[in-house]
Formats: C-alpha cells, structure tokens, sequence
C-alpha cells in the first residue's frame, strides 16, 4: 500500500512532536529518505507521489507545498491526515527516523544530492523539476543499504 506523501510527513513530525517538531528541510528530505529505504529494502513505494529533481535536491512537491518557507518547526501539514503504517514499512520509516531524525535539513539534503545519487543522475540527465524514476531511487537505496556505512554513500 502506497500512502499520500503528506500523510508520511505527518507521520515523521508526529514521532518529532515532543522535539518541537522538524523544519522544512528536515521534514522534505526525511520523506524522500524513508521512502528510499522502504523502496530498497522491501521492493515497494511508500508514497504515492513522484519525487522530482530540483535545483537543490530530490522534492516531492505536495509535502513541499504544504511546508512554511525557512527553517521554522513544523508540527503538520495538509490537514494533517498521518498514514497508518503499519508492520514492515512501518519498522523501516521508524529506523530511517530514529538513525536520521536529529539530523540538519543541510547535512541531509547534502546526502540526497552527491554525485551518482537518484537525484544527481536525474538532473544530469533529464535536468530541472524531471521526475526521478522510482527503480533508480530503489536500486540506489538497495545497493547503500548493503553497506556497512549508509551516510558515507550517501542518500
């Protein structure tokens, strides 16, 4: 089952609540990452949107829009519908959260966008706001999840 992008940010800022919450970067790049993940490692989507390659990284665009401009905490988006994971991908965005949670929105964003990234060969390729092909995103996931260093390789 594939879930509306917002409902798994809302999840992601639901498990950041008593934090204050993730800024804007923090929530966009903490989506794409949790469904690379479930992507590589159970061989399906999470969400049911597309992941684009802007200028600055991958973006889904309806988490986007929904995302305050700057680096202010954000608790919810949309109206706030949070997917109801459950079972494996549930366990797979709760590890990407846990590992990866506290993280800057800078430093995450700068792993979703090194050279050879899902992002970086779209935007060589295809170039600005083209959609980042799902097997690209799953091949890449899998092959960094079977390594020993995930952040080194980048995500």
């Amino acid at each position: 089952m594939t879930y509306p992008a917002h409902g798994v940010a809302n999840y992601l800022l639901n498990k950041a609540a008593a934090n204050g919450g993730l800024d804007s970067l923090q929530t966009l790049k903490l989506s794409y990452i949790a469904d690379g993940c479930v992507l590589g490692i159970l061989g399906k989507s999470l969400i049911e949107d597309d992941v684009e390659a802007w200028k600055y990284g991958p973006v889904i665009r309806r988490i986007y829009s929904g995302l305050p401009a700057g680096s202010t905490k954000v608790t919810s988006i949309a109206n706030g519908e949070i997917a109801p994971l459950d079972g494996d991908v549930k366990a797979v965005v709760d590890d990407v959260f846990l590992k990866y949670g506290a993280l800057s929105g800078v430093w995450l964003s700068s792993l979703t966008h090194r050279e050879g990234t899902p992002w970086d060969l779209t935007w060589k390729r295809f170039g600005k706001n083209a959609i980042i092909p799902r097997e690209l995103i799953q091949t890449h996931y899998r092959k960094i999840l079977g390594g020993a260093d995930i952040g080194a390789n980048g995500l």
